[in-house]
């Protein structure tokens, strides 16, 4: 049986996107799985390769903090504006809106008064 140059390519393909090699190679997929093991095996390619993951899950992590921080103030202001509507509604003096919004999602003055603003509007 024949290998197709289109088998061929899904072969060496395959071996380049997830790392699966088949029992009998193609003689192209031998070459290329014994440089990436040789580069493998040095050890200053695996220093790199660690220096490059360790710098990226940093970045991963600042990342996901930021937009959880933004996140979170958002979801605060929207549910602070909630509160606001909601106290209005049964009569509760904007004042005392204003210390349970400040005692519940600890937002400052600045944003409070942004939040009676926009709800004003």
């Amino acid at each position: 049986m024949t290998v197709t140059n289109r088998e061929r390519l899904e072969e060496v393909v395959n071996y380049i996107v997830i790392g699966e090699k088949k029992t009998n190679p193609d003689p192209v997929v031998t070459v290329m799985d014994k440089i990436v093991s040789d580069t493998k095996g040095k050890a200053e390619v695996t220093k790199k390769f660690m220096q490059n993951w360790d710098r990226i899950e940093h970045i991963k992590r600042d990342v996901t903090n930021e937009v959880t921080e933004k996140v979170t103030l958002e979801m605060k202001k929207q549910a602070a504006k909630d509160i606001i509507n909601y106290g209005r509604s049964l009569g509760d003096t904007d004042e005392n809106i204003r210390n349970h919004i400040k005692d519940k999602y600890q937002l400052d003055d600045e944003n409070i008064n942004e939040l009676f603003k926009e709800v004003s509007a």
